[in-house]
């Protein structure tokens, strides 16, 4: 206590300057409208400073949350855009199985994570956070919102791993979008960036920037989801060599969709008994 009174004394002045400084602001507040006003905007610029900084951290935390929900929304839009798209193109047959909602919406969208992502193999792979808890079966299409990503290679209860489309043994059946010749896409083992066509006859006529979707032909991707673009084309005896610019960001590649075709397993045991 003593060394509190001392420090006082020591600094008297400076104490009575301070307080006669804070009755001068008091009483100019107090009697003129303009300082006051003056003051308040000064008060609210500072506090309003301060609440905008603590909403953008804490806007910055929550970005994971806000993220996760937008992609659950964009996988229930698109579970309704296939369940109209199917009523539209089997309507025959809906009409009377509409109630037990059989064959509505071939295509089932399921929003997952990378947990773990390759692209600089010859074969790469990629693993997420869904599983068969999730209802996620193997041969399933993996997209993301700016393209093929690859197929469901094995499945745990709560995990899945998935051959990259920059892998040698993964195989897109692909189409032109102008023409709709479609043809296989395998990467080139080379690029993450780039992929190539090599069965297309060399009498379609393929041209630079021509946009390369999937063919729904292989019963595992929905048609017309985006693949790539054309870079440029060769002829390669009666085919033509086309090379493409894929539209997938692999190497930063961190929120994907599983797409799980309810009709595979009944597709596949008809091409199946064909075969025998």
């Amino acid at each position: 206590m003593q060394q509190f009174f001392y420090f006082f004394i020591r600094f008297k002045i400076f104490w009575v300057f301070f307080i006669f400084e804070v009755i001068s602001l008091v009483l100019v507040y107090n009697n003129s409208p303009f300082h006051k006003a003056s003051f308040i905007n000064t008060a609210n610029s500072f506090t309003g400073g301060i609440y905008n900084s603590a909403n953008k951290i804490t806007s910055y935390f929550h970005l994971r949350q806000i993220n996760d929900s937008v992609m659950a929304e964009n996988a229930r839009l698109y579970n309704s855009l296939y369940r109209a798209d199917s009523l539209t193109h089997h309507s025959d047959t809906l009409s009377f199985k509409d109630s037990t909602n059989k064959y509505i919406g071939r295509y089932v969208y399921t929003a997952a994570d990378v947990i773990s992502n390759a692209t600089s193999n010859r074969n790469n792979y990629l693993m997420l956070n869904v599983g068969s808890a999730d209802g996620i079966t193997k041969q399933s299409g993996v997209v993301c919102n700016e393209g093929v990503v690859g197929i469901v290679y094995d499945v745990s209860e709560h995990f899945c791993t998935v051959i990259s489309l920059l892998n040698s043994n993964a195989h897109i059946s692909a189409k032109i979008d102008s023409s709709n010749n479609s043809g296989t896409l395998m990467w080139n083992g080379k690029s993450p960036l780039l992929a190539q066509i090599d069965d297309i006859n060399k009498h379609v006529k393929v041209l630079p920037g021509q946009t390369i979707s999937t063919s729904g032909l292989n019963y595992i991707f929905p048609g017309n989801i985006k693949i790539g673009t054309v870079l440029e084309s060769s002829i390669d005896g009666n085919t033509n060599r086309i090379s493409i610019r894929l539209s997938t960001p692999f190497e930063t590649l961190y929120k994907v969709y599983v797409v799980r075709n309810l009709d595979y397993e009944e597709q596949q045991n008809l091409l199946n008994s064909i075969k025998q």
